[in-house]
């Protein structure tokens, strides 16, 4: 009985997390899901509602940190806020 219950909720979990693809940010917000955010500042990228340091050219990417070398050097990151509904 519980599987049962558990496949009829399946449709409306799914329809709350669909992305409205007609609604837009404003020119200087990007999208992610259904909320708009600021941009990030040049050479950062967003992740949600944070912001993160891309690593140089030269460099190998490892999740929080860039290595350099020998050296690993930690990926800078702000916040950039809640972000807002898409409208």
């Amino acid at each position: 009985m519980l599987l049962i219950s558990a496949m009829l909720a399946w449709p409306a979990a799914q329809a709350a997390e669909r992305v409205d693809s007609k609604k837009e940010c404003a020119f200087d917000e990007e999208r992610d899901g259904n909320i708009c955010y600021p941009r990030c500042k040049s050479n950062y990228a967003g992740d949600a509602d944070e912001c993160v340091e891309v690593c140089p050219p030269n460099s190998q990417d490892y999740g929080n940190k860039c290595l350099m070398g020998p050296a690993a050097v930690l990926k800078k990151v702000y916040s950039r806020g809640k972000g807002r509904p898409v409208e």
